[in-house]
């Protein structure tokens, strides 16, 4: 029996249609909001292993990874999002701390 080559994987798009999704790009996001992970970490790891993985070791680096990239996520949304309390007049005390 051949073993199945990535580029096989990538022309045969009935292994993502097989599965309810319009071609390997819908897969793909579905995964990222199916764990809650930026797509943009799915992409990373998705291009890393190979389409041959998609339904395998992909998924199995996204639950792996899923924590912190979740928090990566979290953090990077805080550093971007300005703090009220910044907006306050100067001498004014915040009584939150």
């Amino acid at each position: 029996m051949d073993q199945t080559t990535a580029e096989q994987v990538v022309t045969d798009m009935s292994i993502y249609t097989d599965n309810g999704h319009a071609n390997r790009v819908a897969y793909l996001k579905s995964l990222a909001v199916e764990y809650g992970v930026p797509y943009k970490n799915v992409i990373l790891a998705a291009s890393l292993l190979g389409p041959i993985e998609d339904f395998d070791g992909l998924v199995t680096t996204i639950q792996d990874h899923a924590d912190y990239w979740r928090q990566e996520q979290a953090a990077s949304q805080r550093e971007q999002t300005p703090d009220s309390r910044s907006e306050l007049p100067e001498g004014t005390h915040y009584f939150g701390d």
